[in-house]
């Protein structure tokens, strides 16, 4: 079954709110269906299940619907996923941001430089600094943990401190 066709089979399960917890989320917060062709699809289960993740308006979190895809594709259950934000830094007392940045192909969220302003407060930060959220979609944890970060950088010069 391609993408559309489970897009289409979630989103009836939306309109037609068989289960009940569907209903009962559906009667306080609202689904963003405005870019459909977008959403996240997880095909990576080991048994073969199946999920798509909606993004609920006005809220980090999202609707998520469960397939099974044996004997025959259905929906499984239905439920939430929260919002999982893991960020990588690397910092450094000798080199700046952009030094930082050229040790990695991933693109950087945020970074500094040693001796700019902070946003709060009145002193300077005392390292240069780079961060990353490589994967910002809706997903399980385990896939937005720290192997895909070290993956992005090379070796450098001075030693990299990678954790959180």
């Amino acid at each position: 079954m391609d993408d559309k066709e489970i897009i289409q089979k979630a989103i009836e399960e939306i309109q037609t709110k068989t289960f009940g917890v569907t209903q009962q989320f559906l009667a306080i917060h609202e689904i963003d269906l405005d870019n459909v062709d977008k959403l996240r699809i997880d095909r990576e289960m080991q048994d073969g299940t199946i999920i798509v993740y909606f993004p609920v308006k006005r809220e980090k979190f999202s609707f998520v619907v469960y397939f099974d895809t044996t004997p025959e594709v259905g929906v499984r259950f239905v439920g939430t996923a929260p919002y999982v934000s893991v960020y990588f830094r690397a910092a450094s007392s000798t080199l700046d941001f952009l030094e930082l940045a050229a040790y990695t192909n991933l693109p950087n969220s945020i970074g500094w430089n040693k001796g700019d302003k902070r946003r709060t407060g009145n002193t300077t930060y005392q390292f240069s600094c780079i961060m990353f959220e490589p994967n910002p979609e809706p997903d399980e944890f385990e896939d937005n943990w720290w192997p895909t970060y070290r993956s992005g950088f090379d070796q450098a010069n001075e030693p990299i401190e990678f954790g959180g």
